[in-house]
């Protein structure tokens, strides 16, 4: 009998994989704002792409550092010019598990603002159609609209806390940037009064993105 167990080991094991077993890999998209074309608005001695470009990369280094099995991909590269509905067609084919539109303005008042923006067309509902296989671009948000909800909402809760900005709304908008995608998607956006003040919101949003991961996918956070 005992033989019998250890033949039958010996044959069937290799056919179970253990990648079942691994966590999911969590792919965050990090869209910053403008390209080649659109340089953005004007932040004192420099563009908007520029900064937004920035904070991608150092936002894309400190999620890798802090948290396991995750994956973050920036829709484009310097000098890239991009065509309307590129950014959600690429993240439609990736199928992503989150979006975040990456977006900075020159700030005039005394301290900085910061706004969350998720995606509602004209006429403002939440409802899937009962026919998703012929849902409209425009529509697509719909696919995962209470995800993109619950996310929005968890997101808001940890930068509310923060007293080195102003938290000021999380609204339900047409924003353009946001348009066709069907994971959940939402768009950061920080006034800065000097260029270089973008560095410190990475660790914010780094540690606001903590609730919408799985458990089993969080490292130690460090907070850096």
């Amino acid at each position: 009998m005992q033989i019998k167990k250890i033949l039958f080991f010996l044959i069937f094991l290799p056919l179970f994989s253990f990648d079942y077993y691994k966590p999911k890999t969590f792919t965050i998209m990090l869209d910053p704002a403008g390209d080649a074309k659109d340089a953005g608005r004007t932040l004192n001695d420099s563009f908007e792409r520029g900064i937004t470009v920035q904070f991608a990369q150092e936002l894309k280094k400190s999620i890798e550092s802090n948290y396991q099995n995750i994956r973050v991909v920036l829709t484009c590269v310097p000098g890239e010019t991009l065509e309307f509905l590129q950014n959600a067609n690429f993240a439609n084919r990736l199928d992503v598990d989150f979006y975040l539109s990456i977006h900075f303005y020159k700030e005039t008042d005394m301290r900085p603002k910061l706004f969350l923006y998720h995606y509602l067309n004209e006429p403002f509902y939440i409802q899937l159609p009962s026919n998703i296989s012929f849902i409209k671009y425009n529509n697509a948000h719909l696919i995962n609209i209470n995800k993109t909800l619950e996310y929005s909402n968890k997101i808001k809760q940890s930068l509310e806390t923060h007293n080195q900005f102003d938290f000021k709304y999380l609204l339900g908008i047409p924003f353009k940037p946001l348009v066709g995608i069907k994971a959940p998607a939402i768009a950061l956006e920080v006034g800065l009064k000097n260029s270089n003040d973008y560095k410190n919101f990475v660790v914010p949003v780094m540690l606001a993105l903590q609730p919408i991961l799985n458990p089993h996918n969080y490292a130690h956070i460090t907070g850096r």
